[in-house]
């Protein structure tokens, strides 16, 4: 473990595991310092490093080899629009009467013109998916499958894919062109063979890292594999692992269907997230600008992955609505378990923003908590001695962390100790705030946020035994004692990001900083980052909305808010406040729809209560699906720019 370090008797001493490393006695290496990037391997060839380091353009030139279209031509996809006046064709004249087919030609129409001019080297490959699967190349078409014998197997289709490759592709500007007239040369017919087709595409991409691959289709995929059944509650388990193969080896999906229709997006998405792809549901007539939207994300990076090392009893939390778990395991050492936590983010472009959640697990809170009450009683004892009758200063606060304050007094929304207790319908008490607001936020009948369950009322009782109960506690807890001071107590935290450039090189960016740590709330949100608090929440609560628990991500937006409230102290505070208020009304506007939903319909869909979060999650519309997985990932710039 690379980490800050301290130097004794010709050994560094790691602040994370606390092992005793002996300097060497003939390199005499220095300990590793807390920031640095390091090379694991140079780059692959002198005429990537050539390309990376003189070119002017985007890096999709360098970093992306490949780009792959996969464009449905079933047989909806000849379904008008009807454009007053008509749409100018990007080959000459107009049309009143524009298909999504003609939508989809002309928005790769640009964008195979652009690669030919600005990105000559990227070599493009166009794959069609009707009720066959065709692939080509400039002018030749390399594979055609039709049939379940050819369709139906992924690995069979990964392979082809692969075989492909073998084959000669030509560079943009020699292929752009021939690709084009392909492009008009196909007409829409036949089922949706997506499934087929997005294995071929990541068949392709293999050993091309960096490369994208771009799905346009307007319906269900309903022939071969990854075969979609309307209505269906399950899951379609092929695209996690396409998802999954495609981010192994460094490729992005995305994926862009038709407003209007359902083509399962739950599914569909599912390649997107794990590959740091994008969701999008367009008008065809919009599908031009959009498209180029997409191509023209920088990627910076391929084959990232960011590993998390906590020490001093932090635990790191596995982000909620993750389509698989990542892999977080401890590592034992001289001074305690370190959590080792890996993500894999497969290509990363200047928008990629990840958060992460740290909690200190049960005995290291209660060791801190000790530490602190040890080093209070210290500096007071000190304060005594050197002041005798002097000033008393300020009094203990009665908090929901002292041990002596019992449940029954502390608040299940705010998780603190409350000031007005009243008494909701469902026999418990909430601070008055707090359930006045959660009632507020709430959409037809109210519920407990205790226990889910329907509310008769909205009446709220001032229950003054309670009251009474937690002031004199109040008054017994307070006591003279000299002012707190700021603990100085630190935790040492780490982050290691793995990445390959678009020259080749791999590298590794360590970051490792000792985090002062504080059970004083006060002081604490004194340090608030508002965009890393408020972006954090964003993406932990769509993740929680993803797995059907509307319940606790509500929960989860509305303490974030009350902590952002309290903490709020200056224009750029509240800039950020307000990107938090935006981003949370439109999830949670897609929540209440949800569960209005499932109100109304539950009586009909029996054990609706009881299902898994995927088959809840299989039943959300492709507009639901897409907010959930965009805001998972939203980035820093989306967020402030509140879009």
């Amino acid at each position: 473990m690379t980490s800050t370090c301290s130097v004794l008797d010709g050994h560094w001493l790691c602040e994370l595991c606390h092992s005793r490393n002996p300097i060497g006695a003939l390199e005499r290496r220095s300990p590793p310092q807390p920031h640095g990037t390091y090379w694991l391997a140079p780059v692959s060839s002198p005429e990537a490093e050539r390309v990376a380091t003189h070119s002017s353009r985007p890096v999709l030139g360098a970093s992306c080899p490949m780009v792959v279209f996969c464009i449905d031509i079933s047989g909806s996809m000849s379904v008008t629009t009807e454009v007053p006046g008509g749409v100018a064709l990007p080959r000459g004249g107009r049309k009143v009467h524009v298909s999504r087919l003609d939508c989809v030609r002309a928005a790769v129409h640009a964008y195979l013109q652009a690669l030919k001019e600005e990105h000559p080297d990227c070599v493009p490959a166009l794959v069609t998916f009707g009720s066959c699967v065709n692939v080509y190349s400039g002018s030749s078409r390399l594979a055609s499958l039709d049939g379940m014998a050819n369709l139906g197997n992924s690995d069979r289709l990964l392979s082809h894919g692969q075989r492909l490759q073998q084959r000669e592709m030509g560079a943009a500007r020699d292929s752009a062109d021939a690709l084009i007239n392909k492009l008009y040369a196909v007409e829409a017919q036949g089922c949706t063979a997506l499934g087929p087709a997005l294995a071929l595409a990541v068949g392709l991409t293999e050993g091309k890292p960096g490369s994208k691959i771009v799905v346009c289709t307007d319906g269900l995929a309903n022939c071969g594999v990854g075969s979609v059944q309307a209505g269906s509650r399950q899951p379609v388990a092929f695209y996690s692992e396409m998802g999954k193969r495609a981010a192994a080896q460094g490729s992005m999906v995305s994926i862009v269907t038709v407003e209007g229709e359902a083509c399962s997006m739950e599914n569909l998405g599912t390649c997107a997230d794990l590959t740091s792809g994008n969701v999008e549901i367009v008008d065809p007539l919009d599908l031009s600008s959009k498209v180029k939207e997409l191509m023209q994300a920088d990627v910076v990076a391929t084959e990232v992955s960011c590993t998390l090392l906590a020490g001093g009893g932090l635990h790191v939390q596995t982000p909620p609505g993750t389509s698989a778990a990542p892999p977080l395991r401890s590592v034992a050492g001289p001074g305690g378990v370190v959590d080792v936590f890996t993500r894999t983010v497969g290509s990363a472009n200047s928008d990629t923003d990840l958060s992460f959640r740290l909690r200190f697990k049960d005995e290291a809170e209660v060791a801190l908590r000790a530490a602190e009450a040890e080093r209070s009683h210290q500096e007071s004892l000190e304060s005594a001695a050197e002041s005798p009758g002097g000033d008393t200063g300020e009094a203990e606060q009665l908090t929901a962390h002292n041990p002596d304050v019992p449940p029954s007094m502390i608040c299940p929304i705010l998780m603190e100790v409350m000031t007005d207790p009243v008494m909701a319908a469902d026999g418990h008490s909430y601070e008055r705030s707090a359930i006045e607001q959660w009632f507020q936020m709430s959409q037809g009948p109210p519920r407990s946020p205790k226990t889910n369950q329907q509310l008769q009322n909205c009446e709220l009782l001032v229950n003054h035994a309670l009251r009474n109960t937690i002031e004199e506690l109040r008054q017994s807890f307070t006591r003279a004692q000299p002012p707190p001071l700021p603990p100085l107590l630190t935790v040492p935290v780490q982050l290691q990001v793995r990445y390959t450039l678009p020259s080749g090189e791999r590298c590794v960016r360590v970051i490792t900083q000792q985090m002062t740590v504080s059970s004083q709330r006060e002081e604490a949100e004194k340090e608030l980052d508002f965009t890393v608090i408020a972006l954090t929440a964003i993406h932990t609560s769509a993740g929680l909305a993803q797995e059907g628990k509307y319940k606790e991500a509500r929960v989860n937006l509305v303490s974030v808010q009350r902590l952002l409230q309290r903490g709020m102290r200056d224009n750029a505070q509240q800039e950020a406040y307000l990107s938090f208020i935006v981003q949370a009304e439109k999830l949670d506007q897609f929540m209440r729809e949800r569960q209005q939903y499932e109100e109304v319909f539950g009586s009909e869909n029996s054990g609706l209560a009881d299902r898994s979060a995927n088959g809840r999650a299989c039943e959300r519309d492709d507009d639901a699906s897409k907010a959930m997985y965009q805001m998972k990932s939203v980035s820093v710039r989306a967020f402030c720019q509140r879009v």
